[in-house]
């Protein structure tokens, strides 16, 4: 029986952990739109490792989602990235911006492609009803891409758009750090 319970424990820590999330970044624009930003997942699509994260916006109370995916492989500018759902439909997100900066590494200066991809709310909850089988993204003439037999990336997704619309409704940025102080 004690095998068994600290079994469970062991299996319900490791999960929460593969799962566990947090708030990479939460800023206030001059002009008052806050971006918030969640941790991110890495995966690999064919031995090339991709880091994907959720972001809010929100201005004037109208909030906007975006996919950011950060690659030291090529990102194509007008490329598309797919996401194949459990019930076999297919979401198509153009690229809306590609950004390439240039880290050090090792000692050596290598290029980093980050892009920025626009998802909708319906679309979001699409991905948290069904879940995500497949994803695929251009980079360059051809493209790279991974199936998952669970739903790993939907459950992370769906994890990240929770925290954020945690973060933007319960933590006021706004506030003086005199306040009630």
């Amino acid at each position: 029986m004690k095998r068994r319970v600290l079994f469970l424990f062991i299996i319900s820590l490791y999960t929460c952990c593969m799962m566990a999330q947090s708030i990479n970044s939460d800023n206030l624009q001059p002009d008052g739109a806050r971006i918030i930003i969640a941790s991110d997942e890495k995966i690999s699509l064919e031995g090339i490792s991709y880091e994907i994260s959720l972001n809010l916006n929100e201005d004037n109370g109208h909030r906007k989602w975006f996919l950011l995916v950060g690659s030291f492989n090529r990102i194509q500018e007008d490329g598309l990235l797919l996401l194949k759902l459990r019930n076999d439909a297919i979401l198509s997100f153009p690229c809306l911006v590609v950004t390439v900066g240039t880290i050090q590494m090792f000692g050596f200066p290598a290029e980093y492609y980050s892009s920025v991809y626009e998802i909708s709310e319906q679309e979001l909850q699409k991905i948290s009803d069904y879940g995500i089988k497949k994803l695929r993204i251009t980079d360059g003439l051809s493209y790279r891409e991974k199936n998952w037999r669970r739903d790993k990336l939907g459950k992370f997704i769906s994890k990240s758009r929770d925290l954020l619309i945690h973060r933007l409704e319960n933590y006021d940025i706004r506030k003086n750090i005199y306040d009630n102080f």
